[in-house]
């Protein structure tokens, strides 16, 4: 992220919602809403954040997917892939395997954290309802 940042955060917001807005005007194909509210666009920027992490993680080979973890993945967990064989369900459990490694090598790092609250810089924050 270039900027990460709030301002940074609610200029990207209004650009994206106006880009919609012109796209729906135009009678263009958009997916999700016409208009973001800033929550939802949060949530949106945060799921897109993730899935480029976990794209990374896989590229640089912080986690990997050779064949015999995703044959013994595809094994415990048979039920998530009914009535298919490995090879048929080879990238479904793939996709799994990463995001259970992802959520793994998170949950790590957010649980060995270490978390500092400033308590002034918290409560000189607006808080907008």
């Amino acid at each position: 992220m270039a900027d990460a940042g709030y301002d940074a955060f609610l200029r990207n917001w209004q650009t994206e919602n106006a880009r919609r807005r012109t796209a729906v005007a135009a009678h263009q194909v958009i997916y999700g809403p016409v208009q973001y509210s800033e929550s939802n666009y949060f949530t949106y920027v945060l799921s897109n954040l993730a899935a480029d992490l976990r794209d990374r993680l896989t590229k640089t080979r912080i986690i990997t997917t050779p064949d015999s973890a995703l044959r013994s993945y595809f094994t415990a967990h048979r039920g998530d892939f009914p009535h298919q064989s490995f090879a048929a369900a080879r990238e479904q459990v793939r996709q799994a395997y990463v995001l259970d490694r992802y959520q793994a090598v998170i949950g790590h790092l957010t649980s060995s954290a270490h978390v500092r609250v400033r308590h002034a810089v918290l409560d000189a924050l607006p808080v907008v309802s």
